[in-house]
């Protein structure tokens, strides 16, 4: 870890002073401030809708801030698109690397960059020896090693294998991040924005990113590195802003942090200093509510489910009837893939899969037969509403049945059954004719919900429930969770909203790199231990939950 520098610290390479950002009226980032300086590595913290992804599009271009100024390098900065933020002097490795599967690592490396005249042939054709030498020089400009694999003969190390005539489509995850690194290096950038960088990166890779990342410190560029990986942040950065509900609560000092302190931070335990002034947000740290009922029997048992696609490694959990389970876990630790898995939409396995203390198979009609499970996806536009339909259709697709006589369709009886459920869940229309899609965000996913309560579905697993819908509909929908198992039934619940979690679950399971690491319930059950969970080392085994 370096010291800055008295120099670059009175000379600030970006300033960002109170911007905000809103989408739909709700704030994603209220008055937030940040300070970059030549030659440091800043680490952008913060727990799930921290605001971290919508900052880094503010910097980049991708999004434009409703409020506040930037400067960079002393003079206002505003970029309208990726493109005037690059040609600025910035780059960003997004965590899902953006490239072209059907084209070879080489030409990715120069899609869309405006070449010099050696590139290309006189007749307009380009000259491929002419882009290899300089990816290569690119590499060994690098000085560490970055470039390895790259060519038999190059002189270069053999820590990174990435062949230059491959397809992308054809690389491993590890070798896609490093050609997304070296395209975002070879416009040397200013200021590099790293996002979850070492995500897919095994973890001789990740050090060899560490002293990459320390090479371009002492080149005098400017890191912003984001990142879940507690002990990568401690190990680089210079220092820390810790972002909470879309506010930067501490700014500090990467020295003397330890990974309890961070997290103390991120859930608002501490009172910290943050570039001048006193911040001090107490979150609860206990849910509030107490257990709706004593749980019932065990009506699903999953053990060591995986997913074909590594998403999902080791998941293990119990719910019973009468019980809300959470499941919790920062992007990417399978949450998603996890449900999808049990609903039998992701190809994978079990070493162990009951419904109702009976073994079934996953993915067999077995399953889909045996397991009384419905599931409310996150995109209830792309996966569960028909949107150029009527209410009463999304309502009633999966019971036609229902109000079918000698193969005809009642459409009386139809209207009557949707209109009951309009009924029952306030769903605000013109009426049971009306498109679907003119419907509110909050009422759509109220037709969703009434239509898996008319299912008799045992168990509910939510993605998501309530994102995007505005604070009553937010209230109805735990209510009616609640309700569904104060019946008997029982819900499976993914949130990115911890304070949603932490107020509607019993019990929760805490989700790790597709690991399940923690089974927490009572006094355990607190932003604290939740955090430390979702923080700490990667674990080789799966907690029983």
């Amino acid at each position: 870890m370096s010291v800055l520098r008295a120099d670059a610290a009175a000379t600030p390479l970006l300033q960002v002073r109170g911007v905000g950002k809103l989408f739909a009226g709700v704030p994603a980032l209220s008055d937030v401030s940040l300070t970059l300086h030549a030659g440091e590595v800043h680490a952008l913290i913060g727990e799930n809708g921290a605001g971290k992804s919508t900052l880094i599009h503010l910097l980049t271009g991708a999004l434009a801030a409703d409020g506040g100024t930037m400067n960079l390098r002393g003079q206002p900065f505003s970029p309208g698109t990726p493109a005037s933020a690059a040609a600025r002097g910035i780059a960003v490795l997004h965590q899902a690397p953006q490239l072209v599967p059907s084209l070879s690592a080489l030409d990715n490396l120069f899609i869309g960059r405006s070449s010099p005249a050696a590139v290309h042939w006189g007749s307009g054709l380009t000259n491929r020896r002419a882009m290899r030498q300089r990816a290569h020089q690119a590499c060994e400009d690098l000085g560490t090693g970055l470039g390895a694999g790259l060519g038999a003969g190059t002189g270069m190390g053999t820590s990174f294998n990435l062949p230059l005539d491959a397809l992308v489509a054809d690389l491993s995850a590890t070798q896609r991040t490093q050609l997304a690194l070296l395209r975002c290096l070879m416009s040397e950038p200013d200021l590099l924005v790293l996002d979850e960088p070492t995500a897919s990166l095994t973890s001789t890779d990740a050090q060899q990113l560490m002293l990459q990342i320390d090479a371009l410190r002492r080149r005098g560029k400017a890191v912003l590195y984001v990142s879940h990986r507690l002990d990568e942040v401690l190990q680089i950065a210079d220092r820390i802003t810790v972002l909470r509900n879309g506010a930067c609560v501490a700014t500090l000092p990467a020295r003397g942090q330890t990974s309890a302190s961070l997290i103390a931070a991120m859930s608002g335990q501490i009172e910290t200093e943050t570039e001048g002034q006193t911040a001090r947000e107490h979150v609860p740290a206990v849910r509030s509510h107490d257990t709706l009922r004593a749980p019932l029997h065990a009506v699903l048992q999953v053990a060591q489910a995986a997913t074909r696609d590594g998403r999902v490694r080791d998941a293990s959990l119990t719910l019973h009837g009468g019980e809300l389970l959470g499941i919790y876990g920062l992007a990417g630790s399978g949450r998603t893939e996890l449900l999808e898995l049990l609903m039998g939409l992701r190809a994978g396995s079990f070493a162990s899969l009951c419904a109702n203390g009976q073994p079934i198979k996953a993915n067999s009609a077995q399953a889909a037969k045996s397991r009384a499970w419905v599931l409310i996806p996150e995109d209830r536009r792309g996966q569960a509403l028909v949107l150029h339909m009527r209410l009463r259709d999304n309502l009633n697709l999966p019971f036609l049945r229902r109000f079918a006589s000698l193969g005809w369709l009642s459409k009386q009886r139809e209207r009557a059954a949707a209109g009951a459920s309009m009924q029952s869940l306030d769903i605000k229309a013109t009426g049971p004719e009306q498109s679907v899609v003119e419907l509110s965000g909050g009422n759509q996913q109220k037709v969703v919900f009434a239509r898996a309560l008319a299912m008799n579905a045992q168990v509910l697993l939510c993605d998501e429930p309530t994102q995007a819908v505005d604070v009553g509909t937010r209230r109805a929908i735990h209510q009616l969770l609640r309700e569904h198992c104060a019946r008997g039934g029982a819900a499976l619940v993914v949130s990115s909203d911890l304070s949603e979690m932490l107020e509607l679950a019993q019990r929760v399971v805490v989700l790790r790199e597709g690991i399940s690491v923690a089974n927490l319930s009572g006094a355990d059950l607190n932003a604290v231990e939740v955090l430390r969970w979702c923080f700490a080392a990667p674990q080789t085994e799966a907690v029983s939950a």
